[in-house]
């Protein structure tokens, strides 16, 4: 790993999930719409462990618990993230694993070259209080179990090399208590939470593609502030102004903390019919908006 000390550190964002909540389309679809050559995706699923010879036999009969936390190697993604953006790396790499063979592929790797926002995604995304301190923006995606478990089979059957009855055997004994006792608690660290995403054109999603450009803008000092406010106008045609500036104020910890002392609060959009409930208990907004038809 090489460093530069004139870059600036990058922004990184965490995206976590329980298995199937549609985190990993989320995390692709944000860098996607961000449309820079200097961010990166980073999924957590390369991170898992190498699995012993012994341990391997046990996943093929789908009896290994690939996920509890430990089955992670988040002392590693710890290290990448910390390269990143304490020491100042201008280039890392990451791992890259083989879900047929389970284990690391010999001499692959994915390099990451100078990033101006990277994103993680994974289970864990909002597990480990080391990775925590490191994120500027934690993104929790959420879904029903019932939707969770159809879309893991999809996965796991077409990617992954899966029987139906494997898939279903590691859903019941590993996957739904994994969910409900690890992963979902991570809802209450995260700063945005996106219940059910099915669409690019969800509102809260697009609040955060704008978000995000003007992180982009922000960090390369590219535009003039005439230039940002042309650009963050055109951006929020398709959806309320008022929306994005009350969500993205809604980032801000200060603000929701005087919000939360009011548990009848709620975010009323001027120009659009949905609110937006703040969720007292988790001390975060729910962008909870009306499922799109596409």
């Amino acid at each position: 790993m090489s460093s530069n000390s004139n870059t600036k550190p990058p922004y990184i964002i965490a995206v976590g999930g329980q298995s199937g909540s549609g985190k990993t389309s989320l995390a692709q679809l944000l860098k996607d719409k961000i449309d820079s050559e200097n961010n990166a995706l980073i999924a957590m699923d390369n991170f898992y462990k190498p699995l012993t010879p012994e341990e391997k036999e046990i996943a093929l009969r789908n009896e290994f618990d690939f996920d509890v936390p430990n089955a992670v190697d988040l002392d590693l993604v710890y290290e990448v993230l910390y390269d990143i953006k304490v020491n100042n790396c201008k280039t890392i790499k990451v791992p890259k694993y083989s879900f047929v063979e389970h284990n690391r592929i010999p001499n692959e790797f994915l390099v990451i070259n100078n990033p101006h926002i990277i994103i993680l995604e994974g289970l864990y995304a909002l597990y480990d209080d080391r990775i925590l301190d490191l994120i500027d923006l934690k993104i929790y995606v959420d879904a029903d179990l019932d939707i969770c478990l159809a879309r893991r089979i999809t996965r796991d059957m077409l990617h992954r090399g899966r029987d139906l009855e494997g898939c279903l055997k590691q859903w019941i004994k590993f996957v739904k208590p994994a969910s409900e006792v690890f992963i979902r608690p991570t809802m209450k660290k995260a700063d945005v939470i996106i219940p059910n995403f099915a669409s690019k054109s969800d509102k809260g999603v697009k609040v955060l593609i704008s978000h995000l450009k003007n992180k982009l803008m922000e960090r390369d000092g590219s535009q003039s502030s005439s230039e940002k406010t042309a650009e963050n106008a055109t951006e929020s045609s398709n959806s309320s102004s008022d929306l994005e500036e009350d969500i993205i104020e809604g980032l801000d910890a200060n603000r929701r903390n005087s919000l939360a002392q009011n548990s009848k609060e709620q975010i009323i959009c001027s120009n659009c019919e949905h609110k937006l409930p703040l969720v007292t208990k988790l001390g975060s907004y729910q962008l909870d908006t009306p499922e799109d038809s596409e």
